[in-house]
């Protein structure tokens, strides 16, 4: 069962986590070729790496930390967001032509190592006092800085690299045995609001530079 590398920041290398196999998992045998995880195509940084691995630039001067890593890969979906235009021609059950309305993206990893100092880092996003309460209701994420970017790598593939993330649903598994910490990202096109179109806005790129 191949695992995924989760890990934060592009800057100095962030501190050790425990191997798969110290947690009760399955190592990657020597020569197995690494797992990509799925793909659905329907200045903070958090890159996931494959044999999948992941960096989240939580760190001074945005450098990137190592979160975790992740088991049986990461899971990436990208929806194309359509608007149908309805009129009399085609009546009101089909759409005579359809609008694009941008594009999103949501990035779910399961966790089996958590560096927790980094998971506080990336929960505790905003304004608030401390992990648990809640940043000002209203506040704007992009233009306060409070999205990450995220990576994710893999051998057998070219990387994704979203721009701008944050975190959505994270699931804590409660038990005596080692269990995935399951946390989603969901991943827009931010524009300023001094922006004057979001034609070419990036949502990802295929490259980690």
């Amino acid at each position: 069962m191949p695992h995924v590398r989760i890990c934060a920041g592009g800057g100095p290398k962030g501190p050790s986590l425990p191997r798969p196999h110290q947690l009760g998992g399955e190592s990657v045998p020597s020569g197995r070729a690494a797992t990509f995880g799925r793909v659905r195509d329907g200045d903070r940084r958090l890159l996931v790496y494959g044999a999948v691995a992941g960096l989240t630039g939580t760190g001074s001067a945005s450098a990137y930390e190592l979160l975790g890593f992740t088991e049986r890969g990461a899971d990436v979906e990208i929806t194309h967001n359509w608007k149908e235009i309805m009129t009399d021609i085609m009546g009101e059950m089909t759409p005579q032509e359809m609008q694009h309305m941008g594009k999103v993206a949501t990035i779910t990893v399961p966790l089996i190592a958590i560096d927790r100092a980094v998971m506080a880092k990336v929960m505790g996003r905003g304004n608030a006092s401390s992990v648990g309460q809640i940043a000002t209701p209203g506040r704007n994420v992009g233009a306060n800085a409070d999205s990450f970017a995220l990576g994710i790598a893999a051998a057998a593939d070219a990387p994704f690299a979203f721009a701008h993330c944050v975190l959505r649903p994270v699931r804590f598994p409660m038990s005596v045995v080692a269990k995935p910490y399951t946390m989603t990202f969901f991943a827009w096109p931010y524009v300023p609001f001094t922006a004057v179109t979001g034609y070419n806005a990036s949502l990802y790129s295929r490259t980690m530079s």
